[in-house]
C-alpha cells in the first residue's frame, strides 16, 4: 500500500510540472514579436529577397491587376500590374524597356516612378491596385516595380506627328506658291514705275546670300530687263517715301512707301553691294532682300 502512495504522488507531480512546462513554452512564443505582429508558429522560409514567416497575417492590402492603366491628376499614367521585386534600378530598368519597345499598354515612356508620383500612387492605393509591399521608385534602388507614364500615347504621338507633317506641308505649299506667284509677276515684265526712269518689281523675291546669287532672278524674264538696283536707287526711293509701321513675324517694322513701291526695313542686295533699308532688322552677314529693277524705255 505505501509503495502505491508514492507512485501516485509521483505521477501527480510529473503531470504538474509538464503542464508547468508547457506554459513556459506558450508564454515565450506569445512573447516573440516580428515586424511588429506576434508569432505563433517560429517557421520561416526564404524568398529572394528577404525572409518571409508563414505565420506573419496576411497584408491589409492585396495587389490586383487592372484591365488597363489608370490615370492619376490627369497627368500620371499608372500601369495595370506589379512586375516583381527588386534590388536595383538598372534590372526594374531591363523590364521597362521591354514594356516600352512593345508599345504596352498603348505607351512607350513607361518608367520608374519618382518619390513625389509614388506618394499619390499610395493616396489612390485602392483605385490602381497596389499591394501592402515597398515600392520601388528613383529615391530608393529596392522594391516592387508598377511603371508610369505622363507622356503622350503612342497614338496621341502619331496624330501630333501628322499634325505637324500637314502644317509643314501647307508652309511649304504656301512658300512654293508664293514663290510661283512671284516669278509669273516678274516674267509678265510688269511693275510699278517710280517716275524717274526705272520699273520696280512689285515685291521683294526672297533673299540672298551674295551678288551673283541675286542676279540669278534677273533670269526669270526671257527679255533679261530685270536687274538689281543700285545704292543709290534705293536710297532715292527711301528718302522720298512715307515712313509706317507694322508688326511682321513677331517684329515691328519700318515701311518705306513711294508711289506704290513699298520697301521693308532690312538689309537689300544692291548691284554695289548691300543697302540697309531702315537698319538691319536681323538679317546677318551678306545675306540680303532681293528688290528687281529695270530701266523704262
Amino acid at each position: 500500500m505505501k509503495k502505491l502512495c508514492i507512485l501516485i504522488i509521483m505521477v501527480c507531480l510529473f503531470g504538474v510540472i509538464h503542464a508547468q512546462i508547457n506554459n513556459n513554452v506558450n508564454n515565450n512564443n506569445n512573447n516573440i514579436i516580428i515586424n511588429n505582429q506576434p508569432v505563433i508558429e517560429k517557421v520561416k522560409y526564404i524568398e529572394k529577397y528577404r525572409t518571409v514567416y508563414v505565420d506573419r497575417p496576411q497584408p491589409k492590402r492585396l495587389a490586383r491587376k487592372l484591365p488597363s492603366p489608370v490615370c492619376l491628376l490627369g497627368t500620371i499614367w499608372v500601369y495595370t500590374e506589379d512586375l516583381g521585386d527588386f534590388r536595383s534600378l538598372s534590372d526594374a530598368n531591363e523590364i521597362v524597356n521591354h514594356l516600352n519597345a512593345r508599345g504596352a499598354c498603348g505607351r512607350n515612356d513607361w518608367r520608374i516612378p519618382t518619390s513625389a508620383e509614388l506618394t499619390v500612387m499610395e493616396q489612390y492605393a485602392d483605385k490602381v491596385g497596389l499591394g501592402d509591399g515597398i515600392y520601388l521608385a528613383t529615391s530608393h534602388r529596392n522594391g516592387i516595380l508598377r511603371p508610369v507614364s505622363t507622356g503622350l500615347s503612342i497614338a496621341e504621338k502619331n496624330q501630333a506627328a501628322d499634325a505637324r507633317r500637314r502644317q509643314q506641308e501647307a508652309e511649304e505649299s504656301r512658300i512654293r506658291n508664293a514663290k510661283n506667284a512671284q516669278i509669273s509677276l516678274i516674267n509678265s515684265g510688269q511693275g510699278i514705275k517710280d517716275g524717274n526712269g526705272l520699273i520696280w518689281a512689285t515685291t521683294n523675291v526672297g533673299a540672298a546670300t551674295s551678288y551673283s546669287n541675286g542676279t540669278i532672278h534677273s533670269s526669270y524674264t526671257g527679255s533679261n530687263k530685270w536687274r538689281l538696283p543700285s545704292s543709290a536707287e534705293l536710297r532715292n526711293i527711301v528718302n522720298k517715301a512715307s515712313v509706317t509701321k507694322r508688326p511682321d513675324a513677331g517684329y515691328l517694322k519700318t515701311i518705306y512707301t513711294y508711289n506704290g513701291i513699298t520697301l521693308v526695313q532690312g538689309r537689300y542686295l544692291t548691284s554695289d553691294g548691300y543697302y540697309d533699308v531702315g537698319g538691319n532688322n536681323g538679317i546677318t552677314g551678306s545675306q540680303g532682300y532681293v528688290r528687281l529693277v529695270q530701266d523704262e524705255l
